[in-house]
């Protein structure tokens, strides 16, 4: 249990430390996101800070992330209502990884290579034990990450 302690707090921080994405607004822009590609709410607040944290309001495709598109969510793969996978390889983003990323318990991909985010890999990213492709090359973030998915074989880290 103690394990897991930090990524609860991150996880309730959330909603406590930035408001605006617990608003009405946002629950009604969740909705809209679940009915039309089934993601849960909590997926998508997650985004949200991810969004926020990578100066989203910068990136090249930014299609889906805060309004509605046909097209889904620019870089992110959804199944059966979780986020399955992100790729924003090169897409300008900046800033930091936040630790609420620990909260996509379903994430096996994350592609964030060719941008310029900065500081060290949250920790956090070492307790999804479904991620089994990490891309973060071409950064300037420092640090390690040592983690193995769930079936016990080593994180590869690009």
């Amino acid at each position: 249990m103690d394990k897991y302690l930090p990524a609860l707090i991150s996880i309730l921080l959330i909603c406590f430390l930035l408001p605006t994405h617990c608003s009405a607004d946002s629950s009604e822009q969740a909705l809209k996101l679940h009915e039309k590609y089934g993601l849960e709410e909590s997926d998508y607040k997650i985004l949200m800070v991810l969004y926020e944290s990578l100066h989203g309001d910068n990136w090249r495709n930014k299609w889906g992330w805060k309004e509605f598109s046909d097209d889904g969510i620019f870089g992110v793969k959804i199944e059966n209502g979780r986020v399955k996978e992100i790729n924003l390889v090169g897409n300008g983003l900046s800033g930091r990884i936040h630790p609420a990323i620990c909260g996509l318990s379903e994430l096996e991909v994350l592609f964030l290579g060719l941008n310029e985010i900065t500081g060290e890999i949250p920790e956090e990213i070492g307790r999804l034990k479904k991620l089994d492709r990490l891309l973060l090359n071409n950064n300037c973030i420092k640090g390690e990450t040592e983690s193995v998915n769930e079936n016990e074989t080593p994180l590869l880290i690009n």
